[in-house]
């Protein structure tokens, strides 16, 4: 009876692990808008655990919220790592990426292909 609670046990923690996700991204500004004086609309509440943004007062809540200053290198861990491993043993997986015009879909997908640290998500 215990080792069926055990396998019971880790088939939620694999369930919860692989469920879907909706992740939040806000990508940096890029040079035409630094060079014009954009600012940032969105807010990030602190001691939200990085869940939650408030845009014009509004909260939204997600699986998770990447920042401006996370690197590609983070967004691809907290995405795409445990998608893409799971699709080599097999399994369907997909990774949508949904947003206006501007927002930051292909700098988070491809980045800048030849740039280690600047690669999105399918160059890696």
């Amino acid at each position: 009876m215990s080792e069926e609670k055990d396998n019971e046990d880790v088939t939620d923690a694999k369930a919860k692990e692989d469920s879907i996700k909706v992740i939040c991204r806000f990508r940096p500004l890029n040079v035409t808008e630094e060079k014009t004086g954009s600012k940032f609309v969105m807010k990030f509440p602190s001691g939200s655990d990085d869940q939650c943004v408030s845009i014009g007062g509004k909260v939204y809540m997600f699986d998770k919220v990447l920042k401006p200053n996370v690197n590609q290198t983070q967004v691809y861990e907290a995405t795409a790592k445990n998608i893409v491993k799971d699709v080599l043993y097999g399994y369907n997986g997909t990774i949508f990426a949904y947003g206006q015009t501007a927002s930051g879909k292909t700098h988070t997908m491809e980045g800048v292909i030849n740039d280690p640290t600047m690669q999105g998500i399918i160059p890696r």
